[in-house]
């Protein structure tokens, strides 16, 4: 698997690099206060944004330990409550299986699946498919000692619940080893939630009908009763069976899922707060490396939220344990969200980042030439300082082309746009395009009183529809198996049927058009 980047060797670099990130933060909520971003507004949300997090406290290296240890601890606490549940560890092991089949990708469920190698990846199936394979050894062993434990009751109470607590403390280190992604572990969160949700709903309806048959909760009443007594009773044992039926698959009863609710929102809402706090404290971080990128295509506040969601990456996948501090770790997630984004949403016509690199490239040979050459260099001299070829050059700056929208504005008052100042000479106007429309119909339906030979004739001779070029009397005749002479002929002949007033009566209103 792909390990986290050792970014600097020592504890020198590491240190310098940290008092150059805080020179950065400090920097730029000095230059927020004295310099806003945008002068000339009452409402600025950039303006207010940067005066609500200079109130923030910056975090010691110590300081994110602490919160990263929170996170930690918090994670563990979910992981405890949710694989804890017989139901969930059913649901983990028929996600395996769907795996295993190739109906789940393996990379969206353990840590750092997106960016492990291909090669590193088989690795880790294997591995994964081989930890599963002892959880549901585990959980068979488990799901055994619960049906002794509720068959021979408390004369083996002590030894099966011990039993019961070793099988579940192997189960969750088998499942640390898996290393699941901490969205995999709220996704089984939330289904234990909506199980919880549906006992806490039938036992409800259970109280409501023991309430309407007067019947204590826990008595035994007979089944199939008749009349309306029998069916609020019949009623009744059947929200029980369907109760007992949810609690079997969740693992627990209803009394317990208030209390296993509980922990688990515990749990949630103490990694929420953790990572709030490291968040909060490092928006500062942010502030610097956006303003890096302005001028590049987004707008500031553009920049920013995109290089706050690079941050709560960042926080999602820190590990204090390897001794750099947080904002250190951060800083590259940042710059690549910022960067990712300008490529992305910059341009109308987005560009792949793999050619972004090279345009950059070409654009910075570019300005390095027009210094020394005092002009405008050719694609040939870029292509030679770039050493790339000709053509990929050409193509490159043609892709870097920025398009023109039509609908842009056009002077100070903006009441007209570019469109409006864009001729086509070749089009032609609506009216000349209608009167050339009814010319066409109109020649068709001339051409309809003649025989067919002679209407093939005349079309193939002048070019008549279907965009055809005219043909010589040769090119008709060898069509038609005759002598051009005889095309001549029918030709002739044809063009005086025409002029009859009986046929050119539709024609003749657009002579006198200009």
């Amino acid at each position: 698997m792909r390990k986290q980047p050792e970014y600097f060797e020592g504890d020198e670099d590491r240190g310098k690099f940290s008092l150059l990130e805080d020179a950065l933060r400090d920097e730029a909520i000095e230059e927020a206060r004295e310099k806003p971003l945008l002068q000339d507004t009452e409402y600025d949300p950039v303006k207010i944004y940067l005066k609500e997090m200079s109130s923030v406290p910056l975090l010691t290296k110590a300081g994110e330990v602490e919160i990263a240890k929170r996170i930690e601890s918090g994670r563990r606490k979910v992981a405890e409550i949710v694989f804890a549940l017989p139901f969930t560890v059913k649901k983990l092991i028929e996600l395996g299986e769907s795996i295993e089949k190739g109906d789940a990708p393996l990379a969206e469920i353990i840590q750092d699946g997106e960016e492990t190698f291909e090669e590193d990846l088989f690795t880790e199936r294997k591995r994964f498919f081989d930890v599963t394979a002892q959880i549901k050894k585990l959980h068979e062993k488990r799901m055994a000692c619960l049906k002794r434990l509720e068959a021979e009751g408390s004369s083996t109470g002590g030894k099966a619940v011990r039993m019961l607590e070793d099988n579940t403390t192997k189960i969750l280190d088998k499942i640390d080893k898996l290393r699941l992604k901490e969205g995999a572990v709220i996704a089984f969160s939330e289904e234990i939630k909506k199980a919880i949700s549906g006992i806490e709903e039938t036992d409800k309806k259970l109280r409501q009908n023991g309430i309407n048959a007067d019947i204590g909760k826990g008595i035994k009443v007979k089944k199939n009763l008749k009349g309306g007594a029998g069916a609020l009773i019949n009623g009744y044992n059947e929200c029980r069976e369907e109760l007992a039926k949810k609690e079997e698959a969740l693992g627990i009863k209803a009394e317990e899922t208030k209390k296993t609710l509980k922990l688990l929102m515990e749990g949630e809402r103490q990694i929420l707060e953790a990572k709030k706090a490291l968040i909060e404290a490092n928006l500062r971080l942010v502030i610097s490396i956006a303003k890096k990128y302005m001028g590049k295509g987004l707008s500031f506040s553009d920049l920013i939220q995109e290089g706050n969601i690079g941050l709560i990456r960042a926080c999602d996948k820190f590990e204090y344990q390897r001794g750099y501090k947080f904002s250190t770790y951060a800083t590259w997630w940042i710059r690549q969200a910022v960067t990712r984004a300008i490529a992305d949403q910059s341009r109308t016509i987005r560009i792949p980042v793999h050619m972004v690199e090279t345009i950059n490239r070409i654009t910075k040979a570019t300005r390095e030439l027009v210094q020394e050459l005092g002009r405008e260099p050719v694609t040939e001299e870029i292509a030679y300082k770039v050493e790339l070829p000709v053509e990929k050059v050409r193509s490159m700056l043609k892709a870097a082309r920025e398009p023109v929208s039509l609908e842009t504005p056009i002077g100070d008052d903006e009441d007209s746009y570019l469109s409006d100042f864009i001729e086509d000479k070749t089009a032609l106007s609506p009216l000349d395009a209608a009167i050339q429309n009814d010319l066409k119909a109109q020649i068709d339906k001339t051409l309809c009183t003649l025989n067919e030979k002679e209407q093939k004739i005349l079309r193939k001779r002048f070019g008549i529809g279907d965009d055809t070029a005219p043909q010589t009397l040769e090119e008709v005749g060898k069509e038609f198996e005759v002598t051009r002479e005889r095309i001549r002929q029918i030709e002739v002949g044809a063009i005086r049927k025409l002029r009859h007033p009986s046929r050119n009566k539709w024609l003749r209103e657009f002579i006198s058009r200009p």
